[in-house]
């Protein structure tokens, strides 16, 4: 039998949850005077994007030669694929090497500054990345975004780097 919503072109997930407890003597077979006890409960829904569970920093400044980090950190389902790329301010392309070739994404031409590295994984399940800029240079300064993918799709944030003179520089 089919539902109605089927009959209309609509699919219908449903979306189920079993537990699992399981309790564990603390103190061996005579002395049950504590127990540990152990949940998991198993989710059965579509998968999802990758969501970021917190914010890039949007926009950060920072004296040349110092270290800066900028962190992703994001949930999904399946481990996601960490991409962080800078975006080409220049139209001139030829100042790229063919393997360093600028990529469109969105409306803004982007180079890959690191992509495909292992993940951190976090308690709650979420997976941390960080881009580290060790003795940052004028030439760091820019717009990056954090690209995270996974096989059903993929979420990105962005964050500005600015990089100013030492101060033995200023006046």
């Amino acid at each position: 039998m089919v539902s109605p919503a089927a009959q209309m072109g609509h699919v219908v997930h449903k979306q189920l949850e079993f537990k699992c407890k399981k309790e564990v003597s603390l103190f061996g077979r005579f002395q049950n005077k504590g127990k540990a006890v152990h949940e998991t409960i198993l989710t059965d829904r579509e998968p999802r994007q990758p969501e970021f569970s917190e914010e890039l920093v949007s926009s950060q400044s920072a004296v040349e030669g110092t270290t800066v980090k900028l962190q992703c950190k994001v949930k999904s389902d399946d481990e996601p694929f960490i991409q962080w790329l800078k975006r080409v301010e220049s139209d001139n392309t030829q100042l790229f090497p063919i393997s360093d070739a600028p990529i469109t994404f969105g409306q803004w031409r982007y180079r890959v500054v690191r992509a495909g590295r292992v993940l951190t994984q976090t308690d709650d399940g979420a997976y941390i990345d960080r881009l580290v800029f060790e003795h940052i240079s004028k030439d760091d300064s820019g717009t990056y975004i954090c690209v995270a993918t996974n096989s059903v799709g993929y979420s990105f944030r962005e964050a500005n780097v600015r990089v100013l003179p030492p101060p033995s520089n200023y006046a």
